[in-house]
Order: C-alpha cells, then structure tokens, then sequence
C-alpha cells in the first residue's frame, strides 16, 4: 500500500460569489522514501494539492474524491485527527518561512513550543533537540539563533529553521511547496540540497511543488506535470524531460535555456497559463497547443496508462518522438 494516495480528487471553492473548480480529477501515488514534483504555471492547482493533503482548504470548499494517508481517509478526519495527522504524520514547508513564523516570538519559541504542547518534552529537552535541528540544518551558533526574532535573520536561515521545525515530528511525508522561491540563486541551491539530503536520509516521502521543471527532475524521482488543475503526465524524472508524451511536458522542457547554444529569444509558450475554471470543454490544453485537432477541443482526454507512467492526451502516441526536446538531460 502506498503512504499517500489520491484518488479522483476534485476541488471547487467559492469565489467572487459562484463556485469554481481548481481541482479536477487528480490522481497520485507516492511510496514511501519516494520524491515526486508537481510542476506548471501558475494557477495549475500545484499548491491547493497540497493543503489539501494537509486538510488546509479555505472555508467553503467542496472536496470530493479520495485522500488517502497510510490508508487513513484525510478528508474524513475531524479537527483532533487533522491536528494528530499534521503534528506527526506530514510536514510542510511553505514558500514564504516569514509569513509562518510569528515575528513577536524568538526562534527558540517557534522550534520548542509543538515540543512541549504536543510531545510533551520538558523545556530543558526542547531546547536541547532544537539546537541539535538547527546544526543538521548548517546553522551556525545554534544556541545564540535561539535568542533571535525572525527579523534578524535572512530568508535562507529563516528557511533553514522551517526545515528544523518539520523534522522534529518523525512525519513520513514532507510537503515543499516552493521552499526557495523567495531566495537568492546562490542561497537556492544551497537549501534544495539540505532537503534533498534531509529526504534521502530520513527516508521521507516528498513532494516538491515548483515551477521549475530542471530543478524538479534533478531532486524528485517521478514528475508529475499539472495543467488547469488536473495531471497532464505523471512519469518517471528523466523520462519525462527527455521523451515527453503531452506537448504540454514538451513545451514546458523546451523553455529551458541552452548553455551550449546561442539565441536571440527564449523559446515560449503561446498564450496564458489557464485555471481550472477558465478551461475550454475539451483538453485544457487545447487553446495553446500546436498539435491540437478537432476532437482534442471538444472532448476530455482521460488518463492512458503506459509502461513507464501515465498521460492525458489523445495523440500521444502519434506524437511520441516528435515532442522530444532538443537539450535532454543526463
């Protein structure tokens, strides 16, 4: 049985008075130690996927389909087992650490306090286990960062310190939505790598919500591509970047700059990023894709399964060799 299964899962919320779908129809297996990255655009429905693993949905959503953690139905739990589930059972490290962390209150605070209330650890041992976090996270004078506010840190220490705050619990699951986004390059690479490490070491299930396909195929073992909210293509890293199946993969593959090669332009894609309730009747895809044909603008593709993965495209096999990307990745 996989740690984490999503079955059929769709999500509509209210917005601007009417209800609008964001979610529509994603499945998704992760087995445990197993590193999986959603990647789109914007409004792709990569985030909401997330908090809804972690039962975070805004007021008002409607859920149906499946969440399944270690066999446990997520969408039926109540409060107290939302609270059991998140404090030890799934980890989540936000895009913005300033916006999650309470300014008012130091470091030592913020890392201590689920020690004390929720594992009943004495004041003495959290700040003990807090200081041991924070040099497996490389930051240095761990008991002076103790003492500080998070203003008085960068955003990669600051980053650092949520990923000390999620390894505590022992969760078989992390959930990294966008955790570099705000940092500088150089700072970037340095904190994907302590989490790539951190997962590989601990043996966690994770999955990494990004934008950046290169850095999802070089951290995660399986990508899965959204699009308007549902999964385009879900396979293995590699053979995704290289051999694409949806020419949504392909186009995204594409837009990656060459070293090797000159170019007055940056390849891209044609038009804007969709939302789930902005797609037309057929693929979503439809209205940007040169591949299209009449059947693609009227009728939903469903999921093809195939040895290596899965897509939703109805030429995929007429087009697979032609989507293939010019820089492929080793």
């Amino acid at each position: 049985m996989a740690l984490l299964e999503i079955k059929h899962l769709s999500v509509v919320l209210p917005v601007g008075g009417s209800m609008r779908p964001i979610i529509e129809d994603l499945s998704l297996e992760i087995e445990q130690g197993q590193s999986t990255g959603l990647v789109g655009e914007s409004g792709s429905g990569k985030t909401m996927t997330a908090r809804a693993i972690m039962g975070l949905l805004p007021e008002g959503a409607q859920v149906t389909g499946e969440i399944l953690l270690n066999g446990q139905s997520v969408l039926r739990m109540d409060r107290h087992q939302l609270r059991q589930m998140r404090v030890n059972d799934v980890a989540m490290i936000f895009q913005d650490s300033r916006a999650h962390i309470n300014p008012v209150r130091t470091i030592g605070d913020f890392l201590t306090e689920t020690m004390i209330i929720n594992h009943g650890y004495s004041k003495r041992v959290a700040r003990y286990r807090s200081i041991n976090l924070l040099e497996e996270v490389g930051l240095p004078q761990p008991e002076q960062q103790l003492r500080r506010y998070p203003h008085e840190l960068s955003g990669g220490m600051l980053q650092r310190v949520m990923i000390a705050s999620t390894l505590h619990s022992g969760a078989k699951l992390l959930l990294a939505d966008e955790p570099t986004t705000a940092l500088d390059v150089s700072i970037q690479s340095e904190v994907m790598a302590l989490i790539s490490d951190l997962q590989i070491e601990r043996s966690l299930a994770m999955i990494l919500v990004t934008h950046d396909l290169d850095l999802a195929v070089s951290i995660c073992q399986n990508i899965a591509v959204l699009y308007a909210g549902t999964i385009m293509e879900m396979r293995t890293a590699t053979d995704l970047y290289n051999d694409p199946l949806h020419p949504y993969s392909s186009a995204l593959a594409k837009c990656r700059p060459s070293i090797d090669h000159q170019s007055d332009r940056l390849v891209t894609i044609s038009g804007s990023p969709m939302s789930a309730f902005d797609a037309p009747e057929g693929c979503v895809f439809s209205d940007r894709c040169g591949y299209a044909e009449d059947n693609c603008k009227t009728e939903r593709p469903g999921y093809t399964q195939k040895v290596d993965g899965s897509v939703r495209c109805h030429r995929s096999d007429d087009l697979r060799g032609d989507l293939v990307p010019s820089i492929r990745w080793t």
